[in-house]
């Protein structure tokens, strides 16, 4: 069976984000395209999808991210195309979720540099 984990089945937590939810889908679309290592990215509404290959292991891998306007969180969901163990679908959105919160807090910081001025 596929290896999936999501954050509305309880078993990771969603990606928070601060702010305008238009802003926060364009910067996880930047994020996912230049910083998450993800080979292809496709985004339909407030639906991204992005595909993670490592041709080594030969290892496909998706993560889906819904954003919840009313929550402002992207709920996510992940699974591995090639039966990989649980664990390396977890530790992917672990880097990600740290990744993601590392450019929140870039921006938060380039927001405030901006009003400073």
């Amino acid at each position: 069976g596929t290896e999936c984990l999501s954050s509305r089945g309880g078993d990771v937590e969603p990606m928070k984000f601060t702010g305008d939810a238009d802003s926060a889908l364009e910067t996880m679309t930047r994020f996912l395209r230049t910083e998450s290592g993800a080979e292809y990215v496709t985004v339909e509404g407030d639906y991204l999808h992005a595909v993670f290959v490592r041709p080594y292991f030969k290892l496909i891998a998706d993560v889906e991210l819904l954003l919840d306007r009313e929550a402002s969180v992207f709920h996510v969901r992940s699974f591995e195309r090639t039966g990989s163990p649980l664990a390396e679908v977890e530790a992917r959105l672990t880097w990600l979720a740290e990744r993601w919160a590392l450019v929140q807090q870039r921006d938060a910081r380039l927001a405030e540099s901006d009003i400073a001025e």
